[in-house]
This record gives structure tokens, C-alpha cells and sequence, in this order.
């Protein structure tokens, strides 16, 4: 009697894992039906890797200027400096993306759906120009007009046209191949060939390992930032104690120099590129792997 008891719940159990099963792959199913990709394509006729230039006009603000180089790519107006990839490739995503609905421009008054004057116009090589206009109030998608015809995409920069230009400017200290020929921190200078074979340091007497310097000089390569910000004038010379003004001179293998200054070490190491008029954030755990070891700029 027991081992039918037994026997019978054995089934039921059996019975239940079953039907979860099912119902899971019913759910999976169902859910891969609809995130299946619909909607026509955007731009089907743009590439997103042919693109070699993006400019983006935002009524009285002035006009971002992309460009691509063999460095990646770069802005070139209103500041000359490094492009934030994540931004770029949000940006190249555009012409690929699919509109969920069509309208007719004629049909519609454009002021009302913010695009007339539009939020931001997106311009790619000069042939292809995105505007962009409000976000549906109902299914958060936005408004874009294209060839005199209004479609509804997705809102993937959320409000692009308030994106301040330092948000465009690449977090990493570097481009993304450079190769450091050479390192000069206030207490060290490091030097290495381009194979890589032979690593100079200076002091000679430093007792710092070969391998270690070779991962210093990494780690300053792939150096990123987890914010920056515009320089203050009123921070513009700032030391205070725990504050530094070393410099930081990096020569890379194409003969370009990067200069930094180490403004502060505690709570956040902070270098700063005077010529872009930025502030670079670290976490103070960086240091180490910096190979930083700032001094106060205060005399005892």
C-alpha cells in the first residue's frame, strides 16, 4: 500500500514536470515569436561601415562633427578629441534600425510631433539626414523623418538632443592601438623598444621587475575613465593637501605626445589633459597599477 502511495506521487511529480516543461517552451516560443525582427530597415541602402562621416546639428548648440580615421573615430568640431565608441556605435546603429510604423508628411503637422524644427538632425556623409522629433508618449518610441516620411524607432540615445559634447569624448587616455614608446612619471621614466624585447628604467636602480614595467606600460594603454569633466576655472591650479601637480608624459611608438597632470590622488585619481580641458576620474585603486606614487605639492 505504501509503495503505491509512493508510486502514484513518483507519477503525479512526473506529471508536473512535464506540463512545466511544455508550458516553458510554449512561453519560450511565444517570446521568440514576438521578439522576432520586424519593421522594414531604416536606411537599407547605407552601410554602417562605409560611413566615414556623422554630423549632428541641435538647434542653437553647436554642430558635432565626426569624423573616421585610422585612429578610430574622432570628433572634429566644436573640440578636437577622441569620440566616445559607445556613443559612435549607437549612432551607426541608426540607418539599421527598423521602423515599427509609417506616416505620411501630409497628413500630419510636423510641429506637433517635434519636428518642425526638429530636435536633432543627424546627417551621415552628407547624403543620408535623419530628423529627429519627440518621443511617443504611449510606446516611449520616437518620431524620426525620412525622405518626407515619418517613422516610429526605437529611442535608443534617450534625449540625444541634450547630450552635453564632453559626453562625446572617449573615456580611454589613449586611442585604442596605441603602443607606448615611452613613460615618464615624476619618479620613474620607463622605455621600451618596438618589439618589445628590451624595457629601459630608469632610475637603473629602481628594483621595479621587467615584467611588471611591461604591465605598467598596459595598463597606462588601456587606461579608462569612469567620468570626465569640463575644467573649472576656479580648479584650473587647485592644490591642496593630498593634491598633486605631477606631470605625466607618454610618447607613443607614432611619435605622438599625450600630457596629463595628476591633480589628485585621494579620493579619486584624477589627471587632467590641459590642452582638451578635461579632468579624467579614476578609483583611487588604479594608483598601483599606474605605477603612481604623487607627491604633495605642499612643503612641509
Amino acid at each position: 500500500m505504501k509503495s503505491s502511495l509512493m508510486l502514484k506521487r513518483w507519477l503525479l511529480n512526473l506529471g508536473l514536470l512535464s506540463t512545466t516543461i511544455i508550458l516553458g517552451g510554449f512561453v519560450w516560443h511565444a517570446n521568440r515569436a514576438n521578439n522576432s525582427v520586424h519593421g522594414q530597415v531604416l536606411m537599407p541602402d547605407l552601410n554602417p561601415s562605409s560611413i566615414k562621416r556623422i554630423t549632428i546639428s541641435r538647434g542653437h548648440k553647436p554642430k558635432l562633427v565626426f569624423y573616421k580615421s585610422a585612429d578610430g573615430w574622432l570628433i572634429s568640431s566644436p573640440i578636437k578629441a577622441r569620440a566616445n565608441l559607445l556613443l559612435i556605435q549607437t549612432l551607426l546603429a541608426l540607418p539599421q534600425d527598423r521602423s515599427q510604423r509609417q506616416f505620411s508628411v501630409k497628413d500630419k503637422k510636423l510641429k506637433e510631433y517635434g519636428l518642425n524644427p526638429p530636435k536633432a538632425i543627424v546627417s551621415f556623409d552628407k547624403k543620408h539626414t535623419l530628423l529627429l522629433g519627440n518621443i511617443n508618449s504611449i510606446n516611449k518610441m520616437r518620431y524620426v523623418l525620412l525622405n518626407k516620411k515619418m517613422h516610429l524607432i526605437r529611442n535608443s540615445f534617450g534625449n540625444l538632443a541634450k547630450i552635453p559634447t564632453i559626453k562625446w569624448i572617449s573615456l580611454s587616455l589613449l586611442p585604442s592601438h596605441a603602443h607606448i614608446r615611452e613613460l615618464k612619471l615624476h619618479n620613474l621614466t620607463l622605455q621600451k623598444n618596438k618589439q618589445i624585447k628590451q624595457l629601459k628604467i630608469k632610475p637603473s636602480t629602481d628594483k621595479l621587475q621587467k615584467q611588471r614595467a611591461v604591465n605598467i606600460l598596459k595598463n597606462w594603454q588601456r587606461a579608462r575613465a569612469y567620468r570626465i569633466t569640463a575644467i573649472k576655472s576656479n580648479n584650473a591650479n587647485y592644490s591642496a593637501k593630498g593634491q598633486s601637480t605631477n606631470a605625466v608624459k607618454i610618447t607613443l611608438s607614432s611619435g605622438k605626445i599625450y600630457s596629463f597632470r595628476i591633480i589628485s590622488t585621494q579620493p579619486n585619481l584624477v589627471l587632467r589633459n590641459k590642452k582638451l580641458g578635461i579632468d579624467y576620474y579614476f578609483p583611487d585603486t588604479i594608483e598601483k597599477e599606474l605605477m603612481i606614487t604623487a607627491k604633495s605639492s605642499n612643503k612641509p
